[in-house]
């Protein structure tokens, strides 16, 4: 039987928890750059003011929180919430299309996600 090594399953934890802030803080910068943009691009192609891009900025916080399940399928306590949210936004989008394009499947849009199992 292998003896365990406190040292190294120590080390292990450590590793774990600086990828998981690495992630956190890459995350929030790719969201701020996201928003930023979408802010600036709104603004000098269409015209769009602080105000409405505010209330925009307001609105998309909060379908973000709405659906945050669907791209958190391993989340051991909403897990049974994931495929139900992905659903309803390929079903939004749908509506958004409209026919005018195929909508591209929720798993092939975020093909990194891991498969939901239950």
């Amino acid at each position: 039987m292998a003896k365990k090594n406190a040292y190294l399953e120590k080390l292990q934890l450590e590793r774990a928890v600086e990828n998981q802030i690495l992630a956190q803080h890459v995350e929030s910068v790719v969201r701020q750059y996201d928003a930023d943009t979408l802010v600036i691009t709104l603004h000098e192609e269409f015209g769009w003011g602080y105000d409405r891009l505010m209330r925009l900025c307001q609105l998309w916080n909060d379908r973000q929180r709405k659906y945050r399940e669907a791209v958190n399928p391993n989340n051991k306590d909403k897990e049974n919430e994931a495929d139900v949210q992905q659903d309803k936004i390929d079903r939004v989008l749908t509506k958004i299309i409209r026919g005018k394009q195929e909508l591209i499947p929720f798993e092939a849009r975020y093909p990194t996600l891991e498969k939901i199992k239950y």
